[in-house]
């Protein structure tokens, strides 16, 4: 009877083990596939951002292309946001000048029609070498809140543009497309919003302070001019080794 009594308990014992061996071997190989699928997603998220800050030929670029500090800003022109964000970025060319380069791209808002005219007009005015004039007379507008669909034809008119040229690339929506696909090549980063900035590729969201200020939870963060001087810091010690 100990005998039988044993071999039964040793059976059960040996069964349970086995079972464990084999959940644990399955789980592991689970957790496995989901690490592996994980570096692979994480990975094509980092190329796609590197893809996303790296400057472009049909940029419009203020600064040398090869200055040691690159800017990507993506901004929406009929946003409070970005025009407010648009004075910081002023203080990094005044405070850094051929130190850093700025790169200019469009992030329209499908569902504000204002938003996709805006980039129209700033397409249609960079036909004629204008875009930054633009840029800088419908920011008034927005702060003013005076922005509206007749803003951007009688902007053109007061740049001294040819208002025919103009008029035919913004009524013919001209740029819609390539604004559409750079929109969602955008996303498919990690840019979700504007104004969305890189800086040396290290994304900064929302409209990031000049100064440096103190989170809701009294954690320090780090403004523009802190985030540039240590990216032209790094860029020395690149240049050293």
């Amino acid at each position: 009877m100990f005998n039988k009594g044993f071999k039964v308990k040793y059976a059960v014992i040996l069964s349970v083990l086995i079972v464990l061996v084999l959940v644990t071997f399955f789980s592991l190989q689970q957790a496995k596939k989901a690490f592996q699928g994980r570096k692979v997603e994480v990975k094509n998220q980092d190329i796609r951002n590197y893809q996303l800050s790296s400057f472009r030929s049909n940029d419009r670029l203020l600064g040398k292309v090869d200055a040691p500090v690159k800017i990507v800003v993506y901004e929406d022109l009929s946003s409070i946001f970005s025009a407010d964000y648009a004075v910081n970025l002023d203080k990094v060319r005044n405070e850094f000048g051929d130190k850093i380069a700025i790169a200019f791209r469009s992030y329209p808002v499908k569902s504000e029609n204002l938003s996709f005219s805006a980039a129209l007009a700033g397409e249609c005015a960079n036909e004629q070498s204008r875009f930054f004039e633009m840029r800088k007379e419908i920011y008034n507008q927005v702060k003013k809140e005076q922005l509206n669909p007749d803003t951007f034809l009688q902007t053109a008119q007061s740049l001294g543009l040819n208002v025919e040229n103009f008029s035919a690339c913004f009524d013919n929506r001209k740029y819609f497309k390539k604004l559409n696909d750079e929109l969602a090549e955008s996303k498919q980063g990690d840019v979700y919003g504007a104004p969305t900035t890189f800086i040396n590729g290290e994304i900064v969201v929302g409209a990031k302070s000049w100064e440096d200020t103190k989170n809701s939870e009294g954690k320090g963060e780090n403004g523009l001019e802190s985030i540039i001087k240590r990216h032209l810091l790094l860029s020395k010690v690149k240049l050293v080794n």
